[in-house]
């Protein structure tokens, strides 16, 4: 049963990630060195310090945005590095 929510927490994350890159993909890819999620956190390394601070100001919207998208609250924090 561990394994089965281990695999369905990997399958939601990786859910995520898509809808990020749904949202912000294009527009901002070249600007993004790393992405990944840990224990309900997603982690987004911006190398563009006006952009970084554009999306913090904005994180509680993209979360909302990203867990309505795959209809699970899987994101409770954003962090950019």
């Amino acid at each position: 049963a561990l394994d089965e929510i281990g695999a369905s927490q990997k399958l939601s994350e990786q859910h995520i990630l898509q809808a990020w890159d749904k949202y912000f993909g294009s527009s901002i890819r070249s600007f993004v060195s790393k992405i990944y999620v840990n224990r309900g956190v997603l982690y987004v390394k911006i190398d563009s310090s006006t952009l970084k601070n554009e999306l913090f100001i904005q994180r509680e919207s993209i979360v909302k945005k990203l867990n309505e998208d795959v209809q699970q609250d899987i994101i409770k924090t954003l962090i950019f590095l």
